[in-house]
């Protein structure tokens, strides 16, 4: 809704409870108008005129607001779009051997924490064995991320040899 300084002023005076003029000043210089080409969510942005009051003000507005929701809000979020990041995600971390690495050990946690509580242990035991085994994983997985980026130029040979034996540590 477009407004000038001086218009926000004279409506501000002529409230109730008027705000000090300087907030109003502020808030003017402060302001910045959305841009359509700058930023995605900038692109569906009505623009009215504020000295614009008669009958036709709610029309108009009821106009671009009806142009506005013809269509996805963006591709970006269509369905469509939604499951190819989807299943672009699923294939990178299908090929990340940090990705599996990460979840094998998460299943050894959870299949200890199974274990430890078949054999009726102790709730205070399974808790402080979980803070290590979660404590060594994180170690385990930094360790990898930093020899993944030694080895960033081979060819990943040393990287999965790697990763087998730290996690054959684990």
């Amino acid at each position: 809704l477009k407004v000038s300084a001086d218009e926000a002023l004279k409506r501000n005076a002529e409230r109730a409870n008027p705000l000090p003029d300087g907030v109003i000043v502020d808030m003017c210089s402060k302001f910045e108008p959305p841009e359509q080409s700058r930023s995605f969510w900038e692109k569906k942005t009505i623009e009215l005129d504020s000295r614009e009051r008669n009958a036709d003000f709610a029309e108009n507005l009821w106009k671009a607001v009806n142009e506005l929701w013809q269509g996805p809000v963006s591709i970006f979020e269509s369905p469509e779009a939604v499951l190819e990041r989807k299943a672009s995600g699923q294939a990178s971390n299908a090929k990340s051997v940090l990705h599996q690495l990460d979840n094998r050990t998460r299943k050894v946690i959870a299949n200890t924490i199974s274990q430890l509580r078949d054999a009726s242990t102790p709730s205070e035991v399974i808790s402080c064995t979980v803070m290590e085994m979660n404590k060594r994983r994180k170690q385990l997985l930094e360790t990898c991320r930093d020899r993944m980026r030694m080895h960033l130029l081979d060819t990943g040979i040393d990287v999965l040899e790697t990763v087998a034996e730290e996690e054959e540590r684990f």
